[in-house]
C-alpha cells in the first residue's frame, strides 16, 4: 500500500468539512494504523505537510499534541526544516526528538548546518 493511497483513504474516513478541518482526523488516522504498515511514516509526512503549508500554526500545535513516536518522524522532520528559517534552537529541540537514529541526526546535521550552529 503506498502512502499516497492511505492519504486517500484517510480523507474519506476523517470527520470534518473543509479540507482543513478534515486533516487532523486523517492524521490521527495514520498515526494509529498498525507499525507493519510500511507507508505509514511517510503517509503521516505527506500529510503533515500539506497541513503545514496551508496552516502553520495548527499543524504546529497538532504535533505539539502528540504523544510522539515512530509514525511521527517525517512530520517532525518537515516541521524542523520549516522551523530552522525561523528558530533555531527550537528546531534543534524537535529534530532531538525523532526517534530514527539516522533521520534524527540527518536533521540535527540540517538544522546546524543551515541554522549556524
Amino acid at each position: 500500500m503506498t502512502s499516497e493511497l492511505l492519504g486517500d483513504i484517510a480523507y474519506s474516513d476523517a470527520k470534518g468539512g473543509t479540507y482543513e478541518e478534515r486533516t487532523p482526523g486523517r492524521l490521527e488516522w495514520l498515526v494509529q494504523l498498525p507499525p507493519e504498515v510500511r507507508a505509514r511514516r511517510q503517509a503521516v509526512g505527506e500529510q503533515f505537510e500539506q497541513y503545514l503549508k496551508k496552516d502553520y500554526k495548527a499543524a504546529g500545535e497538532w504535533l505539539t499534541g502528540q504523544d510522539l513516536g515512530p509514525a511521527h518522524d517525517e512530520a517532525i522532520e518537515i516541521f524542523v526544516r520549516s522551523a530552522t528559517m525561523d528558530d533555531v534552537p527550537a528546531a534543534m529541540l524537535w529534530a532531538e526528538r525523532i526517534s530514527d537514529r539516522a533521520l534524527r541526526l540527518e536533521t540535527i546535521r540540517y538544522v546546524q548546518e543551515r541554522g549556524g550552529e
